[in-house]
């Protein structure tokens, strides 16, 4: 359920937002908001939800060439949309699931497949919620979902996808530099408008105030919109956890993992988010 306000209670509001509050979650399961955030997904004129397809293929050779060493592998991607790089692998001759709870990427991602005939699987559900395929040789967790889960769950996929692994199966995981989160946190208020984006496919306003815990290491955005069609203000709130390289080297190796090696990105492209996403390999 959607968290509305109206204009008084935007101007008088004064509580500092709580971590992971399920009243004002981002509806990503949600099918209209689903339906306009795929279309952002499949934009060529941004980077904001997936990459544009010419950073993506550079990715899919190096997973490809350098984590699957060109062997053909059963692969599970997590958080995956619309499917992009599920369905890419599966061109490669890889057997891939894809698991995310967005519907509209959900179904996309299951035309493509359907459309190429390839060997690749989708699965609608919470990665945190559902049982993940086992025999996997790489699970991958990319463009910084990792942070926007609690400890809890983020100790909890990690314990899962350690379960989904054959013996020296790997983890491709590429969450948020420390710095890149506390950002999002320390960023002054700004407001803009759009002609579409994630929030509305009509133009909107978006008011935007952000706040940093520094004794929990966690940041969150809110995000108030004001869409001319609609009648009271949407309010949602994007909550992050912030790791240090050390702190990521622990949790992991708590969750079982080894041989745990940190690389800049996978393509080394400065329009590869490089400066906020670091890039995490590691083995069961």
């Amino acid at each position: 359920m959607e968290n509305l306000l109206n204009l008084k209670e935007l101007i008088n509001r004064n509580k500092k937002p709580v971590p992971w509050d399920n009243n004002c979650q981002m509806p990503w399961n949600n099918h209209d908001f689903s339906t306009q955030v795929l279309k952002e997904h499949l934009s060529q004129e941004h980077d904001v939800l997936t990459r544009r397809m010419r950073i993506v293929k550079k990715q899919i050779n190096w997973i490809h060439n350098y984590l699957l060493l060109e062997k053909t592998s059963k692969v599970l991607d997590l958080a995956c949309g619309p499917g992009i790089y599920t369905n890419m692998l599966s061109e490669y001759g890889h057997k891939c699931v894809g698991i995310d709870f967005s519907p509209a990427s959900i179904k996309y991602a299951r035309s493509k497949s359907k459309e190429g005939k390839l060997d690749s699987e989708f699965i609608e559900n919470d990665i945190r919620n559902v049982e993940y395929p086992g025999g996997c040789n790489l699970a991958m967790l990319t463009f910084g979902d990792f942070n926007t889960f609690a400890i809890s769950d983020a100790k909890m996929v990690l314990g899962k996808i350690r379960s989904c692994l054959k013996p020296g199966g790997k983890l491709l995981l590429e969450p948020l530099r420390f710095e890149s989160v506390k950002s999002m946190g320390c960023k002054d208020a700004i407001w803009y408008t759009c002609p579409h984006g994630v929030f509305s496919n009509r133009e909107y306003l978006s008011l935007e105030e952000s706040v940093w815990y520094e004794e929990q290491n966690i940041s969150i955005i809110e995000y108030y919109i004001l869409d001319s069609n609609f009648r009271n203000i949407r309010k949602y709130n994007q909550t992050y956890q912030a790791y240090s390289n050390d702190e990521y080297v622990s949790l992991l190796s708590k969750c079982g993992f080894k041989n745990i090696v940190f690389y800049e990105s996978m393509t080394n492209l400065e329009t590869d988010f490089s400066g906020s996403l670091i890039c995490i390999i590691a083995e069961v």
